[in-house]
């Protein structure tokens, strides 16, 4: 071996001995006592901020849930959980820059956002549908033709919504806005006939406008299956948060937090959503 060559090994072997160990998310977390969760504030009943301005949703109490398991598997209790707000535009680049560790709010996994980041098992089933004032009538997208139609620009909803009406021959305009607040405030004004979103979103959007009278279609242009974001390339921590969710649909204790989240308008979880926690309570 060359004296370079010698040199170049010791060098690089003392670099890696100055390297933290285990620099994955669990480690972290055991080291802080902290954990950084992304949040939607205006996507009820999965992720919001209620009437005190506290973190509230399905998916939110299920990460809630999710680092109290950690905390437990790790051994060091109370984990502080820090809330941060993202929105539909900068959720991936919350994940992937590591400004937040998880995000619990209403994402849909796809083959192309699995290229940005990484995702735990399904979480919910839902799928693409209209919200209209009830007056204008729309009860599927065949309603829509020369009307306008709210959406939120860049998701799965738009996309969904485009290849409905471009089957459909269906000549409508998109009104795109930057989240729901927008496609509410746009429908309320009467910029827009419909606002197109997650069913179970628009659910939550309805009964939290009790001034309008609203209809939810029951036609769903696509199926939505929610997960919670995690950074790619860190399998110990997604492992983790699987582990947990696995906890809660072997236990039961899932159909607790749906009852908390959805209680007031939906009597129980529907025949997809108990097949999908029955297919995911896989054994150890």
């Amino acid at each position: 071996m060359n004296l370079w060559l010698a040199r170049l090994i010791v060098a690089v072997s003392a670099l890696l001995a100055a390297l933290p160990a285990g620099a994955g998310t669990l480690d972290q977390i055991k080291e802080k006592h902290r954990i950084a969760i992304g949040i939607r504030e205006t996507a009820p009943p999965m992720s919001y901020r209620d009437q005190e301005g506290k973190p509230a949703g399905y998916s939110v109490e299920l990460c809630q849930k999710i680092v109290e398991n950690i905390g437990r598997e790790l051994g060091v209790g109370d984990i502080a959980i820090d809330y941060v707000a993202v929105t539909a535009d900068d959720r991936f680049k919350a994940v992937r820059s590591g400004r937040i560790d998880i995000e619990c709010g209403v994402t849909t996994v796809t083959l192309s956002r699995q290229k940005e980041v990484d995702f735990s098992y399904f979480t919910f089933i839902t799928g693409t549908e209209l919200l209209a004032k009830s007056q204008a009538q729309i009860r599927s997208v065949n309603d829509t033709a020369n009307k306008k139609v709210a959406v939120i620009g860049g998701t799965t909803t738009e996309a969904a919504l485009t290849r409905a009406l471009s089957a459909g021959n269906i000549k409508a305009e998109l009104v795109r806005v930057k989240d729901h607040k927008e496609g509410m405030d746009a429908l309320r004004s009467g910029r827009a006939d419909a606002y197109a979103a997650d069913g179970v979103v628009l659910i939550g959007l309805a009964l939290g406008s009790p001034d309008l009278d609203l209809t939810v279609s029951n036609d769903p242009l696509s199926y939505e299956p929610y997960a919670l974001m995690v950074r790619r390339n860190d399998p110990d921590f997604r492992l983790a948060v699987n582990r947990a969710l696995v906890v809660l649909f072997r236990s039961g204790a899932v159909y607790d937090v749906f009852e908390h989240a959805f209680g007031r308008f939906l009597a129980s979880p529907g025949p997809a959503l108990k097949a999908l926690y029955a297919i995911e309570s896989i054994q150890d």
